[in-house]
């Protein structure tokens, strides 16, 4: 009986997920980041972190975390003037299925340090985590 019970489990499982396996492939992780920034820089962040979590559990599952990150990027980076431009710094792989990007996002008055996490699934690339500051000086720590 528990047999039956696990194996109704895991097929009611893989059924849940397989919409999340049939999605379309995204982009290689540095191509999402550029896309990512180019929005930012233009004025279009909330289409920027619509694009890069689509397909993503933040998209799925934690919708209000999404707009609170949307809303907090939208009112604190007019702090920073106006953004000028972006440059990659750094790309480092940790195995075959996780890379983290580093950039920095220029302005009037600070550079913003923008780091990626990306990690392959299936043969899709998709955004597991991002984080920006204005902290330069701990980049290396």
């Amino acid at each position: 009986m528990a047999i039956r019970k696990l194996f109704i489990f895991m097929t009611l499982v893989l059924l849940m997920c397989s919409p999340c396996l049939a999605e379309e492939k995204k982009a290689e992780p540095k191509i999402q980041a550029e896309e990512f920034l180019g929005f930012i820089i233009s004025g279009e962040s909330d289409k920027g972190f619509d694009i890069i979590f689509s397909g993503t559990s933040m998209e799925k599952h934690k919708k209000q975390q999404l707009e609170l990150i949307k809303n907090q990027t939208k009112s604190g980076l007019p702090l920073y003037g106006k953004l000028i431009g972006k440059e990659f710094i750094s790309e480092k792989t940790y195995g075959s299925r996780v890379v983290k990007l580093t950039y920095f996002l220029y302005s009037d008055l600070a550079p913003i340090t923008w780091v990626f996490h990306f990690y392959k699934v299936d043969k899709s690339w998709l955004l597991y985590n991002i984080v920006f500051n204005d902290q330069v000086q701990t980049m290396d720590l």
